[in-house]
């Protein structure tokens, strides 16, 4: 949806004074980076690669033992080398795209979805929200944060073919050329650039072995230095403010990653740097309770992995993060541990685009939450998450390079009838083989809200493993603006409706103007008790109050509504 002059007003009245002076001052920096690129710089990582770029400790995946890693993911992990022969043959499966043919020649700065090409603007002042220059900017940028070229890579480690590490080089070489730093959509976003380098420096972790032999460093030397060009454009565009959601996480997580996988001169100053903003954010983003702030479970999972892989990574190169670090991940683990269900699924809350971090499991059955557990079970100990993952887990043993099922520690499971998460504002009530979750939170975070739907006090319900009230997801991001609105209004949602209005009021497609407060008045290990103020500023002021009951000798629930105000 390209930005309009009322969207540019509402966008200001969101942002601080502070705010809207260090926009100004990037939009000025913006014009003299644009005036210095307009040919491409030599690329920045000068010398002779020596493999000093590498930390001393494994980057991420420790594959020294061959035999029994290969043994492993074939046969404990189920190791299926079909998706990297469809990688092979440049047939991509995301979003609506199952097997489709990219062509001999990938096309990085193309949307596959709507046939558009992408214009060759500067990147940080290019409207990629704009469907009419930019088309479905989540399918130009899907193929572009280069999940695929993981999977290559691994799959060359694990059977020695080597036209797959040709492949990853071919793709990340034609992607070098059709990207001239600070050119294109790939240029416009730094949560995409640390995605990509998150990616790329799983492939070397892969290729790592076979570099010198399979892999000329000439192109490796070629390849880091993109990725530096990768780290100076995110140290550059940090995401603040009103906007330091999920991707001031994602763009810290990449630029940790790349500095300590490779090593530039910046490198010291970049990880002290996005360590600093992880270990602070982690406690700023997710509440006490493990609920992550933009209310929405899609970014519950992807913001775990963002913090998941840095931590991972800083402790084999023995620069541990805190405890408290550890400590708020394992609280997002219970929390997916308490709203997954028996067949690895959690309810739609807020916002999902299907993004990913990296996958390491190209398996079409993938099931991000139960793995989030499986990995979780592992790191803390926890034989109740191990409980709740189904089946062995690819990326875990990957992540965490165990194959011993046995977990080691264990912490009790609740037993309580209604298990309350009260800073996230979601409460589980079961009984009777049933499980009732209530929605108390808030929006989201922050401002904008950008990810939050208006469904205070909805509730979603299951019985005997079959889902019965549900909530209804996302539609879409950038496009197609009236189901977007639908989809987050509050008539998509098990809640009441006052006078066809949403509780909250869209002020764009990441931006809500007014937000619903929910408030929980009353708390029992039998009922919940909430209301929130959302039609308060309608012309006949109304509030909401619903109280949710499990009646154990009924073996039933129990939802009652009122709504209190004056008026019709």
């Amino acid at each position: 949806m390209k930005r309009s002059p009322t969207w540019m007003v509402r966008r200001l009245l969101l942002m601080s004074p502070g705010e809207v002076l260090v926009r100004s001052m990037r939009a000025v920096r913006s014009v003299a980076d644009r005036w210095r690129t307009r040919k491409r710089p030599v690329l920045a990582c000068a010398g002779e690669f020596t493999g000093k770029e590498f930390p001393a400790g494994r980057p991420f995946f420790d594959l020294a033992a061959d035999d029994r890693i290969r043994s492993a993911a074939r046969n404990t992990y189920t190791w299926d080398e079909s998706p990297a022969r469809a990688y092979l043959a440049h047939r991509l499966s995301f979003f609506a795209f199952q097997g489709k043919d990219f062509g001999s020649a990938i096309r990085w700065n193309h949307d596959y979805s709507t046939g558009k090409d992408t214009p060759m603007e500067f990147g940080p002042t290019l409207d990629y929200r704009d469907p009419e220059k930019c088309g479905d900017i989540k399918y130009a940028w899907e193929h572009n944060r280069h999940h695929h070229l993981v999977e290559l890579a691994k799959a060359w480690y694990l059977t020695g073919n080597e036209a797959y590490a040709q492949e990853v080089i071919q793709q990340v070489g034609s992607w070098i050329e059709s990207c001239p730093y600070m050119y294109g959509i790939n240029w416009a976003s730094s949560l995409e650039s640390a995605i990509r380098v998150i990616n790329w420096c799983c492939c070397l972790s892969f290729l790592r072995p076979g570099i010198g032999s399979v892999v000329e460093r000439s192109f490796v030397k070629k390849w880091v230095a993109s990725i530096h060009e990768h780290l100076r454009f995110i140290s550059r565009n940090f995401s603040g403010y009103s906007s330091a959601n999920n991707h001031l996480i994602g763009e810290a997580s990449g630029l940790f990653v790349g500095s300590l996988c490779c090593r530039f001169p910046e490198s010291g100053q970049w990880i002290r740097k996005s360590k600093s903003i992880l270990e602070r954010e982690v406690l700023r983003q997710n509440w006490p309770d493990g609920v992550n702030k933009e209310q929405a479970m899609a970014y519950q999972a992807f913001v775990f992995d963002f913090l998941l892989l840095p931590g991972l990574l800083a402790r084999q190169n023995n620069m541990d993060f805190s405890e408290e670090y550890w400590a708020r991940l394992e609280k997002m683990a219970e929390f997916v541990n308490a709203v997954i269900d028996e067949h690895g699924q959690v309810p739609q809350f807020g916002d999902d685009d299907e993004g990913y971090v990296v996958r390491l499991s190209h398996q079409p059955d993938i099931r991000q939450f139960s793995s989030i557990l499986a990995t979780s079970a592992r790191l803390f100990g926890r034989e109740d998450f191990k409980a709740k993952a189904t089946g062995n887990d690819e990326k875990t043993f990957w992540l965490t390079g165990q194959t011993d099922e046995r977990i080691m520690g264990t912490k009790p499971r609740p037993g309580e009838q209604i298990r309350a998460f009260s800073h996230g504002g979601y409460y589980i009530i079961s009984g009777g083989g049933a499980r009732m979750i209530f929605d108390c939170g808030p929006l989201g975070y922050l401002s904008l809200a950008a990810h939050g739907h208006a469904d205070a006090l909805s509730c979603v319900f299951d019985y005997n493993g079959r889902a019965f009230l549900v909530d209804p997801g996302t539609y879409a991001y950038h496009t197609k603006r009236r189901w977007r609105d639908h989809f987050r209004g509050t008539c998509a949602h098990n809640t009441i409706v006052i006078d066809g209005e949403n509780q909250s009021v869209i002020g764009g497609n990441f931006m809500w103007t007014r937000k619903a407060g929910c408030t929980v008045i009353h708390s029992s290990d039998h009922r919940i008790r909430a209301g929130h103020d959302g039609y308060t500023r309608l012309p006949s002021p109304a509030i909401h109050e619903r109280e949710v009951r499990f009646l154990s000798e009924q073996n039933a629930y129990l939802i009652v509504d009122n709504v209190i105000g004056a008026g019709s």
